[in-house]
């Protein structure tokens, strides 16, 4: 555990070296810098947010970057680089572990199930299959990885699993023989079994129960400096969770293309029509208490931290349920 919190200390060291060029203030022109963990359909919602207007809808300009990794999305966050980040849920949990004194904050939830698939060269899957093998998942101390292992443990199954290669460079360890399976989002799995590099042989999230996965957080100070931003941003991101529900997945890639330039429509689509079938999206960005809970025992099997936090410490559902009771007005665009 210890390493995962000078992993945090890291962050922390970053905060204090770059903080001084990238202080949160209080936003009154609604521009918000948006930092997310990677570029995956798994955040559809965020996509269809930006596409339809929706956050321009609300007053906000968003300026968003992808840190490649939720560490790198933290950091980003915690000095000042970014106003919000989006990220695994876990990066809440180690800030507050290592008694920094502002936290980071959850404020709305994207995703309530892993989005990973694993990807191998054989036809004929079965977890059986796995035992003596390696595999490349997602960095250790990563929701992925987590996620992973607690499914490996389940079915009983022996192999390596490496996790020392970054997010976005996984597939291309696979494709020079590094790992025998690996742990792939989309659209890079679907791009990857159309280009004849081996096939898609599981969901992780199918065969695992409801968590907090991947959300939205702030810091405190910036929160309570920008209630009215944070408020119009949830909205927006309600806005597009009703969208994507009404709609179909044809559609929502059409939407979504621009994000994803080096794909094309039949990937998106399909990508977007599994995760609907896995039922990976939340429907509202409420943060769902009893899952955090499970999420948090995730974490404290895996070693990650030595015990849970108080949830009343990092999560704010405050403006979730508000967007909620207001209700929103047609999201058809």
């Amino acid at each position: 555990m210890k390493k995962y919190l000078l992993a945090v200390f890291f962050i922390i060291f970053c905060l204090t070296i770059f903080g001084l060029y990238g202080i949160n203030k209080n936003n009154s022109k609604g521009s918000l810098r948006l930092c997310e963990v990677a570029r995956s359909v798994f955040y559809c919602p965020q996509y269809l947010a930006l596409e339809l207007g929706y956050f321009k809808d609300e007053g906000i300009e968003v300026e968003l970057t992808t840190g490649n990794g939720s560490e790198k999305a933290m950091t980003s966050l915690l000095s000042g680089q970014s106003d919000v980040a989006l990220l695994g849920s876990e990066m809440a949990m180690y800030v507050a572990q290592s008694g920094r004194s502002e936290l980071a904050v959850l404020f709305a939830q994207l995703t309530k199930k892993d989005g990973s698939f694993l990807f191998g060269k054989e036809q004929n899957f079965s977890w059986k299959n796995l035992n003596g093998k390696k595999i490349i998942s997602g960095r250790q101390g990563g929701m992925p990885e987590m996620v992973f292992s607690h499914t490996l443990k389940n079915y009983e199954i022996n192999a390596e699993v490496i996790n020392n290669i970054q997010f976005d460079l996984i597939s291309g360890a696979f494709i020079n023989g590094i790992g025998e399976y690996a742990v792939l989002f989309e659209p890079t799995a679907s791009e990857m079994e159309l280009n004849s590099k081996g096939h898609i042989l599981a969901s992780i999230g199918a065969v695992n129960p409801e968590i907090v996965y991947t959300v939205y957080a702030s810091t405190e100070k910036f929160i309570k400096s920008n209630p009215k931003l944070i408020k119009n941003f949830v909205k927006a991101i309600y806005k597009a969770q009703t969208w994507l529900k009404n709609n179909t997945p044809e559609e929502s890639a059409q939407k979504m293309l621009p994000y994803f330039p080096k794909s094309n429509l039949k990937i998106l689509a399909n990508a977007i029509r599994k995760y609907k079938e896995i039922g990976v999206w939340c429907e509202n960005p409420v943060i769902n208490k009893d899952s955090f809970n499970f999420t948090q025992e995730l974490v404290v099997e895996s070693g990650k931290i030595d015990k849970k936090v108080d949830p009343e410490k990092i999560i704010d559902n405050s403006y979730a349920w508000a967007c909620l009771a207001e209700g929103i007005e047609s999201s058809e665009r």
